[in-house]
């Protein structure tokens, strides 16, 4: 079983990094290091086929930069996490070797091929920052407009909190016996180069889908509440910001009782066969600004332009440097990563 969520975006208050708090868990920590096309993804696709072969479940991070491309891997079952440790979301090793295992990729570049100038890789460097940093402008006035466009929102307190109540007793009688479990926190769904993406596939693996429809800070009302009383309980739960308002959660999975609720989205389309079961969350509010809500959508639009030219930027960087990388190398650092991460499943 395989899901994929985001571990870092772009939202409200600029680059959200989550790697610290969703690594933290795990006691075996493989941290790659490389550059740009010396292949860190393909090191992660190698140990997530490889572990699936052995029929480990597996969760990937997408880069929300690249959704074709991992930032990263957990393996539950075997308290494993491999990351791309570079920058943004740059995570250095614990007493490396002792610890954390160190992926470097650097020794498989070699400098006597690079053709490009170094105004070149300057360049392209600069063209990359320039249009992040217009991105995270873009995606901040979308966080501000969808704020401004709930504001105006006159929530039925009390039939919120009802909601809830009578939802969590659902999730918690289908959960049963439960004992307590910290929360896990990852986006399902994040502004990338090819738009306001979230991985609904993820849903196909959950028996029971609850979706909010409409309502807008209502539905956010809902699964706050659901996400506090879990918290008292100790229910397992996997925790979902909202793409923009990381404050706010967009959906809360309890594995356990195999439910995931989640608020209702433009782009939301729920797996063939998922059980679907709607609550009208509009019915708990007023409707939210359409007019904020327009602007939002435009800035959301100009955040993935400046992505995807973001995006052109770096695939003409890593066609400047792929020439020069001895993947020999590289897949000989995958298939040792990925004889150290099998050998920790022999262990007594």
């Amino acid at each position: 079983m395989t899901q994929t969520f985001f571990a870092a975006n772009y939202a409200d208050g600029g680059l959200c990094n989550r790697f610290s708090d969703i690594l933290a868990p795990y006691d075996h920590r493989f941290i790659i290091k490389g550059g740009a096309g010396y292949g860190k993804s393909t090191c992660l696709r190698a140990l997530s086929r490889a572990l699936t072969a052995e029929g480990y479940g597996v969760m990937h991070l997408a880069c929300a930069s690249d959704p074709d491309s991992l930032d990263g891997l957990l393996c539950p079952a075997l308290s494993v996490a491999a990351i791309d440790g570079t920058p943004p979301h740059v995570v250095e090793p614990r007493c490396p070797g002792v610890v954390d295992c160190v992926i470097d990729l650097y020794a498989a570049l070699q400098p006597q091929k690079l053709t490009a100038t170094r105004e070149d890789f300057l360049a392209l460097e600069k063209d990359i920052k320039t249009h992040h940093q217009f991105a995270a402008a873009h995606v901040q006035i979308a966080a501000d407009c969808t704020r401004k466009a709930h504001a105006i929102q006159q929530l039925d307190a009390s039939a919120i909190a009802l909601t809830a109540r009578e939802l969590y007793a659902r999730i918690a009688d289908r959960a049963g016996e439960t004992t307590f479990a910290d929360a896990q926190t990852a986006n399902l769904s994040a502004v990338t180069p090819r738009g306001l993406m979230g991985w609904w596939d993820n849903l196909a693996q959950t028996p029971m889908v609850f979706v909010l429809e409409g309502g807008g800070a209502a539905g956010h009302g809902v699964l706050a509440r659901l996400a506090q009383r879990a918290a008292h309980d100790g229910l397992a739960r996997r925790l979902c910001p909202d793409p923009l308002l990381p404050e706010q959660w967009q959906a809360v999975f309890f594995p356990e009782a195999g439910v995931a609720v989640v608020a209702e989205q433009a782009d939301l389309a729920l797996p063939h066969g998922c059980s679907r079961h709607v609550l009208c969350a509009d019915a708990l509010a007023t409707p939210p600004d359409g007019e904020w809500l327009a602007r939002r959508e435009a800035s959301i639009a100009a955040a993935v332009g400046e992505m995807a030219r973001a995006k052109q930027a770096h695939d003409r960087l890593e066609a400047l440097y792929r020439p020069a990388i001895d993947f020999a190398i590289v897949e000989r650092a995958a298939q040792g990563m990925i004889e150290q991460v099998l050998s920790l499943g022999e262990l007594p």
